[in-house]
């Protein structure tokens, strides 16, 4: 007799992920990767 296969948490849906983005922070890493990016053109 073959073993049933067992489901995962994510395929009995008994897992649920929210995910957020700071997004003071990732315009700020924005705006210095811009201004880096400028300042390397400019040279």
């Amino acid at each position: 007799m073959p073993s049933q296969m067992k489901l995962g948490l994510d395929l009995r849906g008994g897992v649920h992920f929210l995910m957020e983005v700071d997004m003071d922070t990732a315009l700020g890493k924005l705006q210095e990767q811009n201004i880096d990016s400028l300042r390397s053109e400019l040279r």
